[in-house]
């Protein structure tokens, strides 16, 4: 009994494999696929507005000739704080509001970190302009989160004074807010 036990199961079996070889080879007659034909490509998603606003505004700035650069989001105090004049006082400086990886390595706080980078390697007169990240200890409310993002330019020539930066900064906001919009400057010290 064992024995045609065994002989029926394995008939079974090979009868089984023979079905769904069959049924698999069917299948894949009847599907035809032509990878030489176009694929329908529908974009998904979209960019995030925060993407959008900077791509908006590197295309601003280049057009009035600043040049983009990019610095790393985990920096050095010296970067970061020191060759921007930030003194070792300074409240943006403590332990309590930077995020601070080691003594000597947080992440950037602003996006300044670029500045010092920029007139170590390029030769003057330049425009530069860098965006990005940058990170807080900030509890979250309507108006702080721990991590932002932050835009902002250099340019070093000779004969640059503040009336330059008050015509490029509003020939940026006429460009990115409509030729309608005014601005007004007033003093203001943190």
């Amino acid at each position: 009994l064992n024995s045609a036990k065994q002989e029926a199961e394995k008939m079974i079996g090979t009868k089984e494999t023979f079905l769904v070889d069959k049924e698999l080879n069917e299948k894949l007659m009847k599907e035809k696929i032509d990878v030489t034909l176009d694929m329908n490509t529908e974009d998904v998603g979209a960019l995030h507005p925060v993407t959008i606003d900077f791509i908006r505004m590197g295309e601003i700035l280049t057009g009035m000739g600043f040049s983009q650069i990019d610095g790393p989001e985990i920096e050095l105090d010296k970067y970061n704080f020191e060759l921007v004049n930030v003194p070792k006082d300074h409240p943006s400086r403590d332990m309590q509001d930077s995020l601070y990886i080691t003594p000597e390595i947080l992440m950037r706080t602003q996006t300044s970190n670029t500045q010092p980078r920029a007139m170590e390697k390029i030769k003057p007169p330049f425009k530069v302009f860098s965006f990005g990240r940058v990170f807080r200890k900030d509890e979250i409310d309507a108006t702080h989160t721990p991590a932002f993002h932050q835009l902002e330019g250099i340019y070093i020539d000779k004969k640059v004074s503040l009336a330059d930066l008050k015509h490029d900064l509003s020939l940026i906001l006429k460009k990115y807010l409509g030729e309608s919009t005014k601005t007004k400057f007033r003093a203001s010290f943190f």
